[in-house]
């Protein structure tokens, strides 16, 4: 059982407007570790109008102890997503300072890109979208994850140790 943690884990979640949906399904299997404190997230969703959202998500980005990208073709064609948010999460997850966290959701060329020296979730890399049934695949996600939760919150130098 994950235990309490003094202060919840950022994570920072990078999609495509194309995965809204998955997205939300996404969101939905997180929100009890978010009631209960563990964990807060962050998305492009949560910019306040008039702010800078170049500098809000890169600060975001730049304070997440764990970067998750929920990987489709149409996450690889965006360009801000590509030169900027992955190459950041790329440096500052070989730097041990976060950990990323591709989750496959729809079938992609995703193997030439960072990703491939990262366990991708689902485990085998088969896509959510692949699964019969999509609940259950997203509760795989989240328990893994809630493993990697509880190991960073108890030894954060394992970040390192995530490739």
């Amino acid at each position: 059982m994950l235990e309490s943690i003094n202060n919840p884990l950022k994570i920072f979640i990078s999609y495509s407007k194309d995965d809204d949906l998955l997205l939300q399904r996404f969101n939905q299997h997180l929100s009890f570790l978010v009631r209960i404190g563990i964990i807060q997230t962050w998305k492009d969703t949560d910019l306040i109008s008039g702010s800078d959202w170049h500098l809000e998500i890169r600060k975001n980005l730049s304070e997440a102890n764990i970067i998750v990208f929920l990987v489709s073709a149409s996450l690889l064609a965006n360009n801000y997503v590509y030169h900027v948010e992955m190459k950041e999460a790329e440096e500052r997850h070989s730097k041990g300072e976060a950990i990323v966290i591709p989750i496959i959701i729809r079938h992609c060329c995703w193997e030439d890109t960072f990703f491939r020296q990262i366990q991708v979730l689902p485990r085998k890399a088969a896509p959510i979208t692949s699964f019969e049934d999509q609940d259950l695949a997203w509760t795989q996600v989240v328990r893994d994850m809630r493993s990697l939760i509880n190991d960073f919150a108890t030894h954060p130098q394992n970040a390192k140790n995530s490739k």
